[in-house]
């Protein structure tokens, strides 16, 4: 059996326990590195930072409710 399988198979069974909205599979693309950033400007979880100092950087806030934080 190929890792990617094991991979497929475990993310499957994991997913029929838990019932996600949505199973997403992350490819490590410039084009997915691009929505997410763009998502998260757009929701306002990403500030961008000073381009002329801090070129493509950016401050990420996770939510209030986030369980790490309480």
């Amino acid at each position: 059996m190929s890792v990617t399988s094991v991979a497929q198979k475990w993310v499957s069974e994991a997913a029929g326990v838990t019932q996600p909205s949505r199973v997403v599979w992350c490819d490590g693309s410039k084009a997915e590195f691009d929505g997410l950033i763009e998502a998260m400007l757009r929701d306002g979880t990403l500030l961008p930072l000073n381009p002329k100092t801090y070129p493509s950087c950016y401050l990420h806030r996770s939510h209030p409710s986030d369980v790490a934080r309480t």
